[in-house]
């Protein structure tokens, strides 16, 4: 493992972005758009992935409401962050990927990065004896990727697979 290229900071911003982010040339501004977007009641989340970027880039953050879809977005431009997110972790929920870099962190950034990550995609839940720790992804690659890097921190994963499509929790009908 090679000594990180990245600040904490910076592998915690990319962990949230993993979870929550997209980046997009916006054609009706003519700029870079990078955005990450969260539900409403997590507000102490928006609040601090919003400093944590601000701090980050150097770029003012701008926290918009969507209450119809009970969502919030932070957006900040950069074509800089744009080309970096990409080539970071990729783009579009199939194609997800970590960089060489990012699967060179030492343990303590394996961390930061996996607990961002986790705050947005995943979930922990805690059956009698056992805690377990879940993160959703459509990329069979960051899948891998991500279960490497929980071995390299002594957290031994194993991916279940599950088809795409409408979700059937019970078979009772309204």
């Amino acid at each position: 493992r090679i000594e990180s290229q990245f600040s904490d900071e910076e592998v915690e911003l990319l962990g949230y972005y993993l979870a929550e982010g997209s980046s997009y040339f916006n054609k009706a501004n003519k700029q870079y758009t990078n955005q990450l977007s969260f539900g409403l009641h997590e507000k102490n989340l928006v609040q601090h992935v919003k400093q944590l970027a601000e701090k980050v880039t150097g770029r003012p953050v701008y926290l918009t409401q969507q209450l119809d879809r009970n969502g919030a977005s932070l957006a900040f431009y950069s074509q800089h962050y744009h080309d970096w997110f990409i080539e970071h972790v990729g783009k579009g929920a199939t194609n997800k990927t970590l960089s060489d870099a990012l699967m060179s962190l030492p343990p303590a950034q394996i961390k930061i990065f996996l607990d961002a990550y986790l705050e947005g995609d995943g979930n922990i839940c805690n059956r009698r004896n056992s805690k377990m720790i879940r993160f959703c992804t459509a990329s069979k690659k960051l899948a891998q990727q991500v279960q490497m890097l929980l071995n390299y921190v002594g957290i031994f994963a194993w991916i279940q697979t599950r088809e795409g499509g409408e979700a059937k929790f019970s078979n009772q009908s309204d």
